[in-house]
């Protein structure tokens, strides 16, 4: 089984200009996610996929020959382009029995979860597949409770059905399933049997604005190993009993 994975690396974005060349403690924003892909143990062939020779030519500084490099047609690097369309592009050069999706812009997302995830696909013999971030509260769409009923007691959060937010993270897809659906369609997303995949908070964090760009930085200017948990002295006892 071949499982072909690409970074989608625009060199344009409009909220925050050159954003997957923005430095975050001394390296592009792209180079996180691309570090951590490369760690993956289920991935064949790893390719940055980008509308930018620039971008490969700083990509190279880095990662020389630890990935491979697509140059695709400008016409598929715009603000207007689908991600269906891209993909397609891609699975049609790059043939395989599996793509997967990822998004440098959710840099804090572990080499360990995306395996996890492309297990979890396999083994359900899933078409396709998003990450997502769990949400186990009460939620509401235009002011109606979506999983809980609003007109009787309120419910525990921990008795809920979690409720799951797409994630930008990463897609799966079966490439036979993607491309016949984008073939009769001209969308495949979310073909065939779809299943969403849970992340944590934190591998969930999509930089799109200046807010989730300060809390990224704010992170990684922290070292989470040196997090060391306390309780109030008054309650040493209840926890040593």
């Amino acid at each position: 089984m071949i499982i072909n994975a690409f970074l989608a690396c625009r060199l344009g974005s409009n909220r925050i200009k050159f954003k997957n060349l923005l430095l975050l403690k001394g390296k592009p924003l792209f180079s996180y996610l691309t570090e951590s892909a490369i760690k993956c143990k289920k991935i064949n062939n790893l390719y940055l996929n980008t509308d930018s020779q620039l971008i490969i030519d700083v990509a190279k500084t880095i990662f020389d020959n630890k990935i491979k490099y697509f140059l695709r047609d400008p016409n598929l690097g715009t603000s207007d382009t689908a991600l269906d369309d891209y993909v397609y592009d891609f699975m049609i050069k790059f043939p395989g029995e599996i793509t997967i999706f990822l998004n440098p812009c959710s840099l804090f997302l572990q080499s360990k979860t995306i395996d996890k995830a492309i297990n979890h696909f396999i083994d359900k013999d899933l078409d396709s597949c998003c990450a997502s971030q769990i949400s186990q509260t009460h939620c509401f769409y235009k002011n109606k409770s979506i999983n809980f009923d609003s007109k009787s007691s309120q419910p525990r959060s921990q008795d809920l059905e979690p409720v799951h937010c797409m994630t930008s993270g990463f897609f799966i897809w079966k490439n036979k399933t993607f491309i016949e659906s984008y073939e009769k369609k001209s969308a495949a997303n979310f073909c065939g049997k779809f299943q969403s995949f849970g992340v944590s908070s934190l591998e969930s964090i999509d930089i799109d604005n200046y807010e989730d760009l300060e809390i990224a930085e704010k992170f990684l200017s922290k070292n989470p190993i040196e997090l060391q948990y306390q309780y109030h002295p008054f309650v040493a006892d209840l926890i040593k009993n």
